[in-house]
Formats: C-alpha cells, structure tokens, sequence
C-alpha cells in the first residue's frame, strides 16, 4: 500500500526521527512537513538518528525498550513511536506501536519489514496521546528486524486513505542488544 493525499513522497523525505515523543493528532500531522533534520535533537553532533535505548526502574529493577520515533520536522508532532522490550522470563520481546489520533481504526495497522509479509494488528485502545497496537517479536521477525532496511507501518485516516510510514531499523540490533 502507498501514501496518498498529504503523505506524498517528499512529506514522507520530510519526516525527522527523534528520541522524544508527544501528542498528536493525524489532523495537524497533515501539514506540509519541512525539509528533514541533520541530525536528531538533542542528539550529538553528526548523530544518526535511529534506535535508541531508555531505561526505567518501576520498583521491579532496571527494565529498558528500544525506541524509535516518528515526528513532522515542521510541526514535532508524533507520527509514530515504536517501543520494543525484552522480558526477564526469555519469552518473546514485545512491540507496542503508538499512532497518532484520527484514524480509521478497523482497518488497524499492518506492519512488515522490507518488502516482506504485512501482519495485521489491531488498534487496541486510544488515549489523549494516541492509539495504540502491539505484537509480539518473534526470534524469527528479531532476526529479520536485524538484518532489514525499514519497517513499513500501514494505517488509514478517517477518509479511509492508507498512510505508509517507513521506519528505518538503522540501530535496532545495537539497541536490541542492549537490552
């Protein structure tokens, strides 16, 4: 599936990966996106934005998810914001995909790898922040995860238009590693 309306190409080109998320609403996100940042904010100089790793204690030890986030460089607002954890137990790692308000949520989103299968998930529940949908990682889609270029995250606005965000997985196997 491809982009149509407001997410032509160049919108696409215009998208900046940050470490940071926040609020948003697929109405703003139909902005005109600026030209893409250098590097991501905050970031050190000659950075490459990509997968990164944060940590938190909630009471049960120190438990850390690579992240990688999506936002409009013009407006910072979020596009999209993947979280990938690993449990202590050795189980599957998890992946929880938080999408912007204002979206066609039967359809879900399909998510794929390259230009491999798209699996379908359902949009679970929405917040003020956005809406969310989860899977699990599998050693196998780990493993394809590693090795691939991006991932495609598929949804469709309120006018039933499907949205394609390309997500590179640049760093994913040193964040994953990480954790």
């Amino acid at each position: 599936m491809h982009a149509r309306g407001w997410l032509t190409p160049i919108a696409v080109a215009g998208l900046v990966l940050l470490s940071s998320s926040g609020p948003a609403l697929a109405q703003q996100a139909k902005e005109k996106a600026a030209p893409a940042a250098p590097q991501a904010q905050g970031a050190p100089k000659g950075a490459v934005p990509g997968w990164t790793v944060r940590c938190n204690n909630p009471g049960q030890g120190l438990v850390c998810k690579a992240v990688q986030t999506v936002v409009l460089a013009k407006t910072r607002q979020l596009l999209i914001s993947i979280t990938v954890g690993k449990p202590a137990d050795d189980g599957n790692a998890a992946m929880l995909l938080q999408l912007p308000l204002g979206l066609y949520n039967p359809a879900g989103v399909k998510v794929g790898i390259d230009d491999g299968a798209a699996e379908t998930l359902a949009i679970q529940t929405c917040d003020a922040k956005g809406c969310y949908a989860g899977m699990a990682v599998t050693p196998e889609k780990q493993a394809a995860m590693i090795k691939g270029a991006k991932l495609n995250v598929v949804f469709q606005d309120l006018k039933k238009q499907s949205i394609t965000v390309p997500v590179p997985l640049t760093g994913f196997d040193v964040a994953f590693k990480k954790l």
